[in-house]
């Protein structure tokens, strides 16, 4: 199964849609679209400068430094500033959400052709 990866920020007022293995070379398994799920979480965070969505970026840095992809985990181990929900066994979004909702951010991993997919 393949994967593609759909995501959207809104921040300053600036929507940003952005995607990965969906016009050019999809991702080959869920573990490689996880991993480029959280490169993205991880670098969409770290342009903001609000105090929560700053300290949400440092708790998930140091949750990935021991290499986990484990996104139930990553999902138990922040604040609720980070929502994690499952569609599927291969089907995932991460929702992020300051306390003002100036700044939100969406990454959705899904299957991308064979039987689940489009």
């Amino acid at each position: 199964m393949q994967y593609g990866i759909i995501g959207a920020s809104y921040q300053q007022g600036t929507l940003a849609v952005f995607h990965a293995g969906i016009d050019e070379e999809p991702l080959p398994d869920l573990l490689s679209a996880t991993q480029k799920a959280l490169r993205l979480l991880v670098s969409e965070l770290a342009v903001s400068d609000l105090q929560d969505i700053h300290q949400l970026h440092d708790a998930i840095v140091d949750f990935l430094q021991n290499g986990s992809t484990d996104v139930q985990a990553l999902d138990d181990a922040t604040d609720d500033t980070l929502t994690f929900g499952e569609f599927g066994d291969d089907h995932f979004v991460f929702n992020v959400m300051d306390a003002t909702e100036q700044f939100q951010l969406h990454i959705e991993v899904t299957p991308i052709g064979g039987p689940h997919g489009a």
